[in-house]
């Protein structure tokens, strides 16, 4: 057996296995408002940045009204599901690096990471 699961396994052996959809809720609610804030924040200055971003903020909110939790409005999808689709939507998110600057004084090396990769 290679060495790698084993270290893999006694790490993640440790760690919490879900988190409470109390808690999920407020971090849905924080990550969709962030979303929503840049939305209005880049609306003058990139408006390809602002629609993508209120996109992500009405997908996460969508996302959030479906769940069987404490703040979905419908019981369409389970839990588990939501988490599913939250891992499927930050994963990619987190690597997408911007491809010019958003600001003059940005440099090449700055880049934009959702914060639905950190929940």
């Amino acid at each position: 057996m290679p060495l790698w699961p084993l270290g893999l396994q006694i790490v993640t052996g440790r760690m919490p296995k879900t988190v409470k959809p109390s808690t999920h809720v407020v971090l849905d609610c924080a990550i969709a408002g962030s979303f929503l804030l840049m939305a209005a924040r880049f609306w003058q200055r990139n408006r390809r940045a602002a629609i993508a971003s209120l996109i992500c903020g009405g997908a996460s909110a969508a996302n959030m009204m479906l769940t069987d939790y404490p703040a979905g409005a419908l019981d369409v999808i389970s839990y588990r599901t939501h988490g599913r689709i939250d891992g499927g939507a930050g994963s990619p998110c987190s690597t997408i690096r911007a491809p010019a600057p958003i600001t003059r004084r940005a440099t090449a090396r700055s880049s934009w990471r959702c914060p639905e990769s950190i929940a």
